[in-house]
């Protein structure tokens, strides 16, 4: 059992001078500070005696920008160390930071591997007398033997690792690194979804979080041929499930790149770790002997195919404009022909100069855009006008990335516009509602949305083609559908 004494939760609190600012036994001193710890630590090892292991968990530091003096690592081991000589601890597990630094606890993709690393080996050199656990984006078997053979942790925990692939060490222990299905930190099923109150689940493995409605595939009674039209992450989901069921699997995927708008998000700053995913279902796809077929359009259900699972996505659009627009059905006047965002990532479209991005879309495709844009040696400037009050918002804050993204992008010399909503487009110019303009641009590029291409009522469809959403839709999608046919 771990007693939860990190970030700024209530125990947690009590033992910072800053958030702590009792007068009673309680406060004050950091022996008094740690006082409740003890208190509770005492209470529920006599409760259990002897029969489990009693630890806590604990930050670090609590890592508050605007209070650099506070709740420090010197002070966080000093605590420590008065419970464990005091034997209260069976072992100390250690973490950064607090959630007035979210993005060190649950940190994105951008961080630095074995991020707690640092803070670990402190406390193991300090000698307090138990095991040292340490967290923070370790993901394979490799960074973690590298971590514990240096000495500066005796044991690792894993999270969002194991949510990823809950048969993590089993792998590990059987050489089979390359079969571990890799958390990629985007925090979109995990704490995205927790943080709107719906189950934690992860978009590399749906199944997680849903064990009960989607469990182990079993092996099919008749193996058939299936068809999958589409290797976008719903594709390559739906590919591997099936083959997984003793079915042939003939994957076709139109374009030169397996990962439909997971590919293209791979493409963009910051957002590389999305390229292990797709690696994995490759890989997978391989070992299971799906027959992939790129470059390869297919527009009928193919005729050697007992069934055919449409995963083809959907093509750009101006859907997102509707969402405040209803009336503008061909989208804002004057952008008739300009370019999407997903056309100039894919390299269909070719923009240079002084670049204006339209974002009515938000999320992860408008700021990997703007990225994308503000990266290029041929892109001299990148306006972003949004209708959101922050540029990702609110899918970022859900992720509790949109607290690194407005630096990032500030640093990168992107403008944004937030709550613009754009009337019309003339000569380069944008008019505003509000009576405000921008301008003039080189280039002006849609960030609009996506729309789903219409299909046979009774296509078996999944992910974007079905309605558009994000990754986790996909392969749940994906997950579901390939478990019942």
């Amino acid at each position: 059992m771990e007693i939860q004494t990190a970030a700024d939760y209530i125990l947690g609190s009590f033992l910072s001078r800053t958030l702590n600012r009792r007068t009673d036994e309680y406060g004050g001193s950091l022996a008094n500070r740690v006082r409740v710890v003890a208190e509770v630590l005492e209470a529920v090892r006599e409760a259990v005696d002897t029969t489990i292991a009693v630890a806590v968990r604990t930050s670090s530091a609590h890592l508050i920008a605007t209070d650099p003096d506070g709740y420090s690592i010197e002070e966080s081991i000093g605590a420590m160390r008065l419970l464990a000589e005091r034997g209260l601890v069976d072992w100390i597990s250690v973490l950064d930071g607090s959630y007035w630094s979210a993005t060190q606890i649950i940190a994105p993709m951008t961080a630095p591997r074995r991020g707690g690393e640092a803070s670990a080996a402190a406390f193991s050199a300090a000698g307090l007398g138990v095991p040292i656990i340490t967290t923070g984006r370790i993901r394979t078997p490799v960074e973690a033997e590298e971590l514990l053979a240096a000495g500066h942790a005796d044991v690792v925990a894993l999270g969002r690792t194991l949510l990823a692939d809950p048969q993590w060490a089993e792998k590990a222990l059987a050489g089979s690194v390359d079969r571990i299905r890799p958390c990629v930190s985007c925090n979109q099923a995990c704490w995205g979804s927790f943080s709107v109150g719906a189950p934690v689940s992860c978009i590399v493995n749906p199944a997680a979080g849903n064990e009960q409605s989607l469990p182990a595939p079993v092996r099919a009674a008749t193996p058939r041929h299936i068809a999958v039209v589409g290797a976008g992450p719903a594709g390559m989901e739906a590919a591997r499930v099936a083959a997984e069921r003793g079915h042939r699997v003939t994957l076709y995927e139109a374009s030169d790149d397996l990962g439909g708008d997971m590919h293209l998000a791979a493409r963009a700053p910051h957002r590389q770790e999305l390229s292990l995913a797709l690696e994995w279902w490759a890989r997978e796809l391989e070992r299971l002997g799906v027959d992939v077929r790129m470059r390869t359009r297919v527009d009928d259900d193919p005729a050697d195919a007992d069934a055919t699972v449409w995963a083809v996505g959907a093509a750009p659009g101006v859907g997102a404009v509707w969402r405040l627009r209803p009336s503008l059905v061909d989208g804002i006047p004057g952008c008739v022909g300009f370019p999407h965002g997903r056309d100039v990532m894919a390299g269909r479209a070719l923009v240079a100069g002084r670049v204006l991005v339209i974002d009515e879309e938000g999320g992860w495709p408008a700021v990997s855009l703007s990225e994308w844009l503000a990266a290029r040696d041929e892109v001299t400037h990148v306006t972003v006008a949004t209708t959101a009050s922050a540029l990702g918002d609110p899918a970022l804050l859900h992720t509790l990335e949109i607290f690194e993204v407005a630096p990032r992008l500030a640093a990168a010399g992107v403008v944004t516009v937030p709550g613009a909503i754009v009337l019309s487009v003339d000569h380069g110019h944008a008019e505003l509602l509000g009576g405000s303009r921008l301008g003039p641009f080189d280039a002006i590029v849609m960030s609009t949305g996506t729309v789903a291409p219409e299909l046979d009522d009774e296509a078996l469809a999944v992910g974007d083609c079905v309605a558009p959403r994000g990754f986790w839709s996909a392969t749940t999608d994906a997950a579901r559908l390939a478990r019942s046919i």
